[in-house]
């Protein structure tokens, strides 16, 4: 977990905004690593829609729950994906599952499109929230 002490106030800013953004669009955030499992069992393109969608619904819940510790939890499973997505890649295309193992290693820029196409939001506003809830929720000092 991030402690706000052990870093300074511009690491802490940083921090707290990457988290403010993912928060805006968590679907698509929370669920980058597990898409290309999804692969498996439903097409590519479909997981693409369902994970839009999500992330429009999400639209309307985004401003009024705020979780740190989910988010930050989220943000460190996440750190593994690339190492995920070349072994799902590399797994779908000795299966000869061509067009999911391309899709596996280009999702981290497909993601990107998603949130980009999804709903619009006010980043100064989600940051403020996500802050003020971050600094309530996560310990200021060493423990």
């Amino acid at each position: 977990m991030w402690k706000l002490d052990s870093h300074t106030k511009r690491e802490n800013e940083a921090y707290i905004s990457g988290r403010a953004s993912e928060w805006a669009h968590f679907p698509v955030f929370a669920l980058e690593i597990f898409a290309p499992f999804f692969f498996i069992v439903i097409k590519w393109y479909y997981v693409i829609i369902i994970i839009a969608i999500l992330d429009w619904l999400w639209s309307f819940v985004r401003f009024k729950y705020i979780n740190p510790s989910l988010s930050d939890f989220f943000w460190g499973l996440n750190r593994f994906k690339i190492i995920v997505f070349i072994g799902l890649g590399i797994y779908y295309f000795s299966q000869r599952m061509y067009w999911e193992g391309g899709v596996t290693l280009l999702w981290p820029f497909i993601s990107i499109f998603i949130g980009m196409i999804g709903p619009r939001y006010d980043p100064q506003k989600m940051k403020e929230l996500f802050e003020a809830k971050f600094t309530e929720v996560l310990p200021k000092d060493g423990a």
